[in-house]
């Protein structure tokens, strides 16, 4: 397929209203393909249509651009491409302001039946329907249109999953009466069965419309590939996303617009391994924002987040917005140039299929990404809320921070686990046979897990276990929750060596109620379970007037460490993971390191704000090891000095070289490791290992 060689690829963003003749009445196709040319872009992904339901083709079922005047901009800029030999991806967008306002009836509607141009987002600017109204075959009809009368490489399909909650329109409710035999839900509850389906349905719903687009596309264009956006992957029950949805994209894609080192490798590390083929594809505006048209990013900020995507072997968009009268600022592909010329050096040592070496795994499903606090709250007034994924992206930055290999993995990867040292599940509450038996191999057959608080409790329909389905591996058994929301954990002897700034008297502070637990006779504890010395929920029976501190002992684990079969598994009572504060980072990895059964993949003595990747291209005989330089405040502070270590697990390395200048690099091999040291790295530096 054309997008396992593709890494350098535009869109420019076309969502312009058509209120005024002027409007789009200067586009120019060649000058469109000259600006991609200029960029040295290999793909252009072209917009078809609008987020405000405006196309740029003569529509034979929507609403054309009525600033076009009936030219088909879409099939001269494909020309235009073609001729120059650019891939074409044609751009398509779900929702539709036209739409919503000629057929008021499509719109999804909110738990006070108001449509989504009352609503949402800025009221009256945007529209959004529902797929399960007759917009839905509107959709497919526009998709028969652009595959029947053009060619193109890809179909690229956005906001598909940015839904704005739950609907509650007379389409979803009449189908799920259908499908369900009973009417939507009025309480959210995780615990409730007959919730917990409605979800499910939810998800199924949002998976079968985006399966239909793909199904179309693939049916009259059979070599066509179909990406949709996923840049929602991390938002949680809310949008109804879910794995089935992920299965009908060929590669996944998404727009992000962070601007520091740790969200960009969260989301590449997770795509990455979510997708369903690689490269995935990295998407960010040349913008400081998309809702700033004028001011530039940094050619700093530019190149660091190209070369994010280089050292994750991600594909790279840049995102620029077309001035409403259909210009296209020329500056900006002068400076993307420059950039992919960066990329295009390091091209040739970019491999799709390479294998990402990573030692610890976060381990995380879709059907864990709820708020446990919302049972009980009006369906009709709940908001979107999905903690989990902030504590599994702190977890991500203590052990970047650190230096230790690691990734984000799902039940997508469950026959995947035997790569990894360690794996992490961090209050996966939710969980199934499948996972379960897994993990329970994994650790049987050598692997290690870090277990924390209620995972395992629920099944995937929502009912409730009075025991971890881990328990038998984590030799735990629940107990219920502490009341208190401020708890401590306190050393013990055997976990001393993991609190070094604990004591008995200034134990560990934990924000969250824990678990409490009884454990196993094999069982090590590690640390015990302090409350404060009153309930930081009474107000009228307190021990400081800001603070709750420890001042209740027990005898009940807060850490447990044991052995099963051939692995080890460390289960914590409280979110320890959670903690943003250095001591508690410190806690976490020694945790980890302590699992550990094998020497690392790499690591590196590089200052926080460097970030080490290791990829293995089998067919080369060869390891990619990048060095990334990222720093919050750019142009970065060039840093020197930094040491590698690399594990070589028996292999016999022929030489290093930094590439692509293919220079060699002084190295020594002591006991199975390959140490070197890099040159002065400013933003990015990519090595080669190759062996016999």
């Amino acid at each position: 397929m054309w997008y396992k060689k593709s890494f350098r690829r535009n869109l420019i963003d076309m969502h312009i209203a058509d209120s005024d003749d002027r409007f789009m009445s200067e586009f120019d196709p060649q000058v469109y393909a000259d600006r991609m040319e200029m960029s040295k872009v290999d793909t252009a992904i072209v917009y078809a249509s609008s987020c405000l339901g405006n196309c740029y083709w003569p529509t034979q079922t929507g609403h054309m651009h009525r600033g076009l005047k009936g030219r088909d901009i879409l099939g001269e800029t494909i020309k235009c491409l073609r001729n120059k030999n650019i891939n074409t991806v044609v751009y398509f967008n779900i929702w539709s302001r036209w739409a919503c306002l000629n057929h008021p009836e499509w719109q999804m509607r909110d738990g006070e039946g108001r449509g989504t141009l009352e609503y949402l987002w800025s009221p009256g600017r945007y529209g959004v329907c529902c797929p399960n109204s007759p917009y839905g075959g509107f959709v497919l009809k526009q998709i028969r249109e652009l595959c029947l009368q053009y060619e193109f490489e890809g179909l690229w399909i956005d906001m598909i999953g940015w839904v704005p909650g739950i609907c509650f329109c007379r389409h979803c409710r009449d189908r799920y009466m259908k499908d369900a035999g009973r009417d939507i839900p009025e309480t959210v509850n995780w615990t409730d069965p007959q919730w917990v389906a409605f979800q499910r349905w939810r998800e199924s719903c949002m998976a079968e419309f985006a399966g239909q687009i793909t199904g179309t596309a693939k049916a009259l264009k059979p070599g066509v590939s179909v990406a949709h956006q996923s840049a929602i992957w991390a938002s949680g029950w809310h949008n109804g996303f879910s794995q089935a949805f992920l299965r009908q994209s060929d590669y996944l894609a998404g727009d992000f617009y962070c601007t520091w080192l740790t969200e960009h490798s969260f989301n590449c590390e997770a795509l990455d391994r979510l997708t369903p083929d690689r490269p995935m594809e990295f998407m960010t505006s040349v913008h400081t924002g998309l809702d700033d048209h004028t001011t530039l990013k940094t050619t700093d900020l530019l190149a660091a987040q190209i070369c994010t995507a280089i050292a994750h072997n991600a594909a790279f968009v840049f995102i620029d917005a077309i001035d409403p009268v259909g210009t296209i600022r020329a500056d900006v592909y002068d400076r993307m140039g420059a950039m992919y010329d960066i990329l295009k050096r390091y091209e040739p040592y970019l491999d799709s299929d390479a294998l990402p070496l990573r030692d610890i795994a976060i381990y995380f499903n879709f059907e864990s990404l709820i708020d446990m606090r919302q049972n009980g709250v009006p369906a009709a007034k709940v908001a979107a809320s999905n903690p989990l994924m902030g504590v599994i992206a702190n977890i991500l930055r203590t052990l970047m921070d650190a230096h230790l290999p690691c990734t984000l993995i799902t039940d997508k990867n469950l026959h995947e686990l035997k790569q990894y040292q360690v794996v992490i599940l961090p209050d996966i509450i939710v969980m199934d046979k499948r996972e379960v038996d897994a993990f329970d191999d994994y650790v049987g057959n050598g692997g290690s897990l870090y277990v924390s608080k209620r995972t395992s409790l629920l099944n995937r329909d929502g009912s409730q276990n009075a025991d971890f389905q881990l328990a038998d591996v984590l030799g735990v058994s629940y107990r219920g929750e502490t009341r208190e929301a401020a708890t401590y954990m306190s050393p013990t002897r055997e976990g001393n060596g993991l609190f070094p700034a604990c004591s008995s008297k200034y134990p560990l502070f934990i924000s969250d109620p824990q678990v409490k637990i009884s454990c196993s006779a094999d069982a090590s504890v590690l640390a015990t379970l302090v409350l404060p010395y009153s309930d930081s929920g009474d107000p009228n029976n307190t021990a400081a007037a800001i603070s709750n501190p420890p001042g209740i002992p027990t005898d009940l684990p807060a850490l447990v460490m044991r052995n099963h079969g051939r692995g080890r598994v460390i289960y914590s009572a409280g979110h320890i993971e959670k903690m943003e504060h250095e001591e508690h980072r410190l806690v976490l990895t020694a945790l980890l390191r302590r699992l550990l059964t094998r020497p690392l993949v790499a690591t590196t003595d590089a200052p926080k704000a460097v970030e080490l990747t290791v990829y293995e291209q089998p067919r080369n005989r060869r390891r990619i090891v990048n060095l990334l330089n990222f720093q919050k405040d750019l142009p970065n502070i060039p840093v020197e000095g930094i040491q590698v270590r690399l594990w070589l697990n028996g292999k016999k390395v022929r030489s290093v070289m930094t590439l692509p200048e293919q220079e060699p690099v002084s190295h020594t091999i002591d006991a199975d490791h390959l140490l070197f040291a890099a040159p002065k790295l400013t933003t990015f530096i990519m090595f080669a290992v190759d062996f016999w």
